[in-house]
């Protein structure tokens, strides 16, 4: 019964981890030739560039963030 429960708890938390839960926008944004644009993405606020190609991810704080945290 333990193995059991146990099973669907992974199988839950595994199936969760796919649906995005922060806003992003696109760019036209390339840094390199044959790179793929960055991304928006705004986490608790504040914005960060996200790149993401293959296997490499990257996210960074933009410097221009729009969260008046950043603005006293």
């Amino acid at each position: 019964m333990k193995k059991t429960i146990l099973a669907l708890v992974m199988i839950g938390l595994l199936g969760s981890c796919n649906k995005p839960t922060v806003e992003t926008k696109s760019t036209q944004i390339v840094t390199r030739e044959g790179n793929n644009p960055l991304t928006i993405v705004v986490i608790e606020g504040c914005e960060y560039l996200e790149y993401s190609q293959g296997n490499h991810y990257s996210l960074c704080h933009k410097g221009n963030c729009n969260n008046l945290i950043h603005k006293k």
